[in-house]
């Protein structure tokens, strides 16, 4: 397909990035509202999202998201994370899948246990500077779920792989 929308949901931030015949176009975020029930908010993401990809002019896109995994506690991992929010999350996807013929990556799958900040390098590296222009438009505290959305969009249009991420970080 020449059309492929990524998405790295969350009930908080979802990220989004679009592709046209394999080059990242728009990418953004769309942020839920607080104020609403969980799945009014859930409902209210997918809307948003509809919008945002209309006001750029995309229609029926192929799908391609992360879908949230509980890992076993690991290095790193603290018991403040609440796995049932992940529930949430996964709604989410399951909405947003309802965009286009979708398709799901695990993060582990195109990431491996990268931080954000070397997932940020690997995806700005693997960009042209046309694609670094649209990821700087994106502004706010929720911007890394932009560039992981556009980092789950080239691991599918295998521009990164997994493992380029423990070459290029090691």
């Amino acid at each position: 397909m020449s059309h492929l929308l990524a998405v790295d949901p969350s009930l908080r931030g979802l990220g989004w990035a679009f592709f046209e015949r394999g080059m990242l176009t728009h990418c953004g975020v769309v942020e839920g509202d607080s104020n609403k029930t969980t799945i009014e908010a859930v409902r209210g993401i997918r809307l948003d999202l509809v919008d945002a990809l209309a006001s750029v002019k995309v229609y029926l896109p192929e799908v391609v998201l992360e879908f949230p995994r509980i890992y076993p506690k690991g290095r790193g991992q603290t018991d403040h994370v609440d796995p049932n929010d992940l529930l949430w999350v996964a709604a989410v996807a399951g909405a947003v899948s309802t965009l286009g013929p979708s398709r799901i990556y695990y993060p582990s799958d195109w990431k491996g246990q990268s931080k954000k900040e070397k997932t940020l390098r690997l995806v700005l590296q693997a960009c042209t500077p046309a694609e670094r222009a649209v990821i700087e438009q994106v502004k706010g505290w929720k911007r890394h779920n932009a560039v992981d959305a556009v980092g789950i969009g080239m691991y599918h249009l295998k521009r990164i792989g997994k493992n380029l991420v423990k070459e290029t970080f090691v």
